[in-house]
């Protein structure tokens, strides 16, 4: 799997873990039930997976074979993919 398609998949995981603990209003707030493991809001975390995708499609590389980016011009893995792998947990 390239790395590429590894944050693909964390970020699908994210998202569907994120949609999952949306709470069904009033319901879910009114008797306290809502709850998200990460800390954060489910519809920030939609937000910022959001972006990250964003990140991602600026920098799919169009050849695999090709040394630079094809977004910045630097060595691929690029410094953004690298930061999304961290943020992801994915090894590059």
């Amino acid at each position: 799997m390239t790395l590429h398609a590894a944050i693909e998949a964390a970020l699908d995981r994210e998202q569907a873990q994120a949609e999952a603990a949306m709470p069904t209003f009033p319901l879910d707030l009114v008797q306290g039930t809502f709850r998200y493991n990460s800390g954060d809001q489910p519809a920030r975390t939609l937000r910022r997976i959001e972006a990250d995708r964003r990140v991602l499609a600026r920098h799919t590389p169009v050849y695999l074979d090709r040394e630079p980016c094809d977004h910045c011009d630097n060595p691929c893995p690029c410094e953004d993919l690298l930061d999304l792998a961290a943020r992801y947990d994915v090894e590059p």
